[in-house]
């Protein structure tokens, strides 16, 4: 067995020493260990205090941060529709942090007339954005570009069935808006929703009808029981006029109006008209009916009439044979006569009166 030969190390001086310690491949290697653990460590600590930092800016906004918000100065007008009748609202969207990108769309329907209820989107007046069911409505993303103004249009189809009648409908218009910054996919980053509620109620239609001067005076058992009736008069009608009317109490009065002095001037022929309109308030109750093409009640107009008629001097042609013209076309008609029913709770206070929504 051979034994192992054990290397003696001598010093510059020839005396024994101790092996010398070399730095060798292996030394080396853990030094670069332990340099490169630390900086790792350094580079970890750098990165957690990356995700927990907090930017704060000096300026009067958030860096990054969305805001807008929706005026609007009405509710739509009008408030109720009859079949074919259309009510506008307008929305302004204004911007107040950032540009974003947004879309609307109608939600949070309750009431049953909201399913038969079309809508008409325009913006800034231009090009129709949206036409169909309200219901379905939906439109966007759009990019921000001021101003944005938005009118909106309901309208009650002439073919909307009798169900539709007498109810309401209410809901939000919905406006969402996302960050454009970064290319962010809509709906990502930044972003803020507004809404706004609206009501639209629907009237009661039905048909009513009145009678022309023809018919009241040949049917007496009809009209004797709304006699006397009173016109306007002034001092040319002589002594027939009492405190600026004139008294229709008889059958022979009546006749003499409506018959016999007809066609002696513009002014009788307004008489008769005027009285014939009269009956038929008195009998068929429309005098609070309000004729769309003027913005008056039938009573508001009788007024006018009444007051033509005590004028002193006399109003020119052109001026009773207007107003004659216009009762006469109120006259032996079957109208369509819509009324308010059933209100929901508007901004805009509405008028009760019943309107006149069609002649047919």
């Amino acid at each position: 067995m051979k034994s192992k030969k054990r290397k003696v190390y001598r010093d510059e001086f020839g005396r024994f020493a101790k092996k010398p310690q070399v730095f060798g491949v292996k030394g080396v290697a853990l030094f670069l260990i332990l340099v490169l653990n630390w900086n790792l460590l350094g580079i970890i600590h750098d990165t957690i205090a990356y995700f927990n930092d907090q930017e704060t800016s000096s300026a009067s906004f958030m860096a990054g941060s969305l805001d807008f918000e929706l005026n609007s100065p009405a509710e739509f007008n009008p408030g109720f529709l009859a079949p074919g009748e259309t009510a506008m609202r307008t929305i302004e969207f204004v911007n107040l942090s950032n540009t974003p990108k947004y879309k609307i769309k109608a939600a949070d329907f309750t009431g049953d007339l909201c399913e038969y209820l079309d809508i008409e989107a325009n913006l800034k007046s231009g090009d129709i954005e949206f036409s169909g069911k309200l219901t379905d409505f939906v439109f966007g993303p759009v990019v921000y570009e001021a101003p944005e103004i938005w009118d909106f249009t309901l309208s009650l189809p002439n073919d909307a069935p009798e169900t539709a009648q007498g109810q309401t409908c209410q809901f939000n218009f919905v406006f969402f808006g996302s960050q454009t910054k970064n290319n962010l996919e809509f709906g990502l980053g930044f972003n803020d929703e507004e809404q706004i509620g609206s009501n639209v109620g629907s009237k009661t239609c039905y048909s009513s009808e009145t009678r022309s001067k023809g018919y009241w005076k040949t049917h007496p058992n009809v009209y004797f029981p709304h006699l006397p009736q009173t016109l306007g008069c002034s001092i040319v009608d002589g002594l027939d006029c009492l405190f600026g009317n004139e008294t229709v109490g008889t059958q022979a009065k009546l006749l003499q109006i409506l018959d016999t002095d007809y066609s002696l001037s513009m002014r009788n022929k307004l008489r008769g008209q005027l009285l014939a309109m009269k009956l038929n308030v008195a009998h068929f109750g429309v005098g609070d009916y309000f004729v769309a093409a003027t913005s008056q009640t039938i009573n508001e107009i009788i007024v006018e009439a009444d007051d033509l008629l005590r004028q002193n001097p006399a109003p020119n042609n052109d001026a009773l044979e207007a107003m004659k013209t216009l009762l006469e076309s109120l006259v032996d008609l079957h109208i369509q006569v819509c009324s308010i029913n059933g209100a929901p709770a508007l901004e805009v206070p509405l008028s009760s009166k019943i309107v006149i929504n069609e002649f047919l």
